[in-house]
């Protein structure tokens, strides 16, 4: 959805990333989440995960 939605061609590991900054968003009333992603999409365009 990252890719898709918001041009952002990244890994599993931003991914997991996001989920978590998601959770806490959902359990927090109000507050800014930051949120970094640590790796890019590319090292996983040779596997089957893209194709």
């Amino acid at each position: 959805q990252l890719a898709q939605r918001e041009g952002l061609f990244v890994g599993q590991s931003s991914g997991a990333a996001l989920k978590g900054a998601l959770d806490v968003a959902t359990e927090s009333e109000r507050g800014v989440i930051v949120v970094l992603l640590p790796d890019g999409g590319a090292r996983y365009l040779s596997t089957a995960l893209w194709k």
